[in-house]
């Protein structure tokens, strides 16, 4: 499995699941060339194959390492790709997103198929992608990106699986210039994180033990803090007004924390109705004993929310091409409130923060088990290529 996250980390959650499903079954090559992600240890029988380290920036891509250039940093991950398949000849080759995203990689990922087509003339080409798939790329050029995502598929990829329940995400519905796709297309579910994984319980009622707390994540994203200040000024005004009942605040600062902003941020924090944590690999593990979650609703906190049937505000963040649909989604389903951070004053939010938090727990019958499925469908996909 290649995956590539660039920014955020959401890509390499949702993949880095799908391969622990795969692995129980299968023998599995991870292949991956972003900034490290903490979490649950994988099966040791998963190869993981760490590219030359980028991620994009305002300016563009640029290496993880401070001692290597761009271009050096391709050649190197060309050779050990090159080496990969060399030693490796998959039956099946799942590629993380492209065509729908990663254009910028696009040289890689096609070096990738080939090299895969020609160490094995048999291997399937999967596309995988979240339920709301569509890159920035999608809105400098709409038309454009239509047809080069039709062509992709059509021409280098033999199906498409589409991590999303259909009864709640259809992408045919979403994205109907889909039709001129001739592969097949299959919906998995959604791929969610398992708290047995982290000897959590998802029993959540009044019985609960441990302090409860609302539950404040900034994502995995650099400098994401607008979020979290808001959320401290709506909390301390909720203190002014005894309106806490005895609860912290929990804010997990992302991936911010050697910023001058997060420094700022813990400094309005430092009475003890809040806590500040760092980035986290046991984040849901947190939500049993979360009495509401306010996030950006990003794919795997999403997914985090409907595992564990917590209370939500969702304030999606709309550079991110997904989080908003998801957001309208949760909200017509009754399963989150939404907000706009950039609009939203703290006396209102803490406002909503009162609502939603005498709101019954959230309930709902959507299907996340996309791991499990994911990794029936690929064999079904592999059998079938064999007849």
């Amino acid at each position: 499995m290649y995956c590539q996250h660039l920014s955020g980390v959401g890509h390499f959650v949702r993949s880095r699941e799908i391969v622990r499903a795969l692995s129980k079954r299968h023998s599995v090559w991870f292949v991956t060339g972003g900034l490290e992600v903490p979490g649950p240890q994988l099966n040791s029988s998963v190869r993981r194959v760490r590219l030359a380290g980028i991620r994009r920036s305002k300016a563009g891509l640029e290496p993880l390492s401070e001692t290597r250039d761009l271009k050096d940093t391709f050649k190197h991950r060309k050779t050990a790709l090159t080496t990969l398949f060399s030693k490796v000849r998959p039956d099946v080759l799942v590629i993380e997103h492209f065509p729908f995203s990663k254009w910028i990689l696009e040289k890689e990922i096609l070096s990738v198929i080939e090299l895969a087509r020609i160490s094995n003339l048999h291997t399937r080409i999967l596309c995988s992608v979240r339920d709301y798939p569509m890159g920035h790329e999608a809105r400098i050029d709409s038309e454009r990106y239509q047809t080069e995502v039709v062509t992709q598929l059509n021409a280098k990829f033999d199906a498409l699986l589409v991590h999303s329940d259909p009864n709640c995400v259809k992408i045919e519905t979403l994205l109907p210039w889909l039709s001129e796709v001739s592969i097949p297309i299959y919906h998995t579910g959604y791929v969610s994180e398992k708290l047995s994984l982290l000897g959590a319980h998802r029993n959540r009622d009044d019985g609960v033990e441990g302090p409860r707390h609302v539950l404040v994540s900034c994502g995995g994203l650099q400098e994401e803090l607008r979020l979290a200040n808001l959320c401290v000024s709506a909390w301390l005004e909720l203190l002014e007004r005894r309106k806490t009942d005895g609860r912290k605040m929990v804010i997990f600062a992302g991936l911010s924390t050697e910023h001058k902003k997060f420094r700022q941020l813990t400094r309005r924090a430092q009475n003890g109705a809040f806590e500040i944590r760092p980035f986290t690999d046991r984040f849901l593990s947190w939500m049993p004993t979360a009495d509401l979650s306010i996030s950006q609703g990003g794919y795997n906190t999403t997914m985090n929310l409907l595992e564990t049937r917590t209370r939500s505000i969702l304030a999606p963040n709309p550079a991110m091409s997904d989080q908003v649909y998801r957001a309208r989604m949760m909200e017509v389903k009754r399963l989150a409130s939404i907000i706009d951070a950039t609009k939203i004053c703290s006396t209102s939010l803490a406002d909503r923060i009162r609502v939603q938090l005498a709101q019954p727990l959230p309930d709902h019958q959507l299907d996340l088990e996309g791991a499990h499925n994911t990794c029936a469908i690929i064999e079904q996909v592999q059998q079938t290529s064999e007849k």
